[in-house]
């Protein structure tokens, strides 16, 4: 592959994708191999011949007529995996099926995102559905886990409220408030700090199931009547209309 490389830089070719070979089954390892002796050459030697994009081919498992179609797509999202981890910079897939592109994709997105720091979203107000003056005022924390998963919930029930985002640093219900960082004084900041007071007539406040013993204290804090909600968000919308 060098001496390919060096002939078509040598005429001028600069374009170029270096495919160190993907192979699967009890070689796999082989392949690992392949792709990090190419990147270590290009960062730790400075080869010019290796400082090319690296092509995985995570496809040629369906090669396999032995296996079945799950099997194969099961391997397929595994070595794409693992050469994405080992510095693969293209991959080549024919799986569609979503249980395999999940895994490849989350990984994808993970990828230069520091692990000592949680993952968050911006703290504050959301608004979803119709909202007015009378529509419910919903808590949770910025860890974004436990966001999407709330707002996916609240938009496959169709829910009408708003959605005040607390600051936790990243952190989920429980550890935020095992932490410190989810407690009745940062929730009454919240409250004024996004204007929430002037565009609800209703002083009605539901928070987390998990946070059901910090009830009192928020309540206290805001001055708002605390409700306590479902601890699978997939029954906010129907608590909403339920009880709100």
């Amino acid at each position: 592959m060098k001496d390919l490389v060096f002939t078509l830089r040598s005429n001028g070719v600069e374009d170029i994708v270096l495919d160190p070979g993907t192979l699967t089954g009890d070689a796999i390892g082989d392949t690992l191999d392949n792709f990090v002796m190419s990147r270590r050459l290009a960062v730790e030697d400075k080869d010019e011949d290796f400082r090319y994009p690296l092509l995985g081919v995570p496809a040629l498992v369906r090669l396999n007529n032995e296996d079945d179609d799950i099997k194969k797509g099961t391997m397929e999202a595994t070595i794409a995996s693992t050469l994405m981890n080992k510095y693969a910079d293209v991959l080549i897939l024919k799986g569609s099926e979503i249980w395999e592109l999940i895994p490849i994709l989350t990984l994808r997105q993970s990828l230069y995102t520091d692990p000592r720091k949680p993952q968050a979203v911006d703290p504050g107000i959301y608004e979803f559905g119709d909202v007015d003056e009378n529509s419910a005022v919903l808590l949770t924390t910025n860890f974004s886990l436990t966001y999407y998963t709330v707002e996916g919930d609240l938009k496959s029930g169709d829910a009408n409220c708003y959605l005040l985002v607390l600051d936790t640093v990243g952190k989920a219900v429980d550890v935020a408030i095992a932490g410190g960082q989810f407690d009745g004084e940062s929730v009454a900041d919240l409250v004024k700090d996004t204007g929430i007071e002037d565009m609800v007539k209703t002083r009605k406040l539901i928070i987390p199931g998990l946070a059901a013993p910090l009830s009192g204290e928020i309540e206290d804090e805001t001055g708002w009547n605390v409700m306590v909600g479902p601890r699978d968000s997939s029954a906010v919308p129907d608590f909403i209309d339920e009880k709100f």
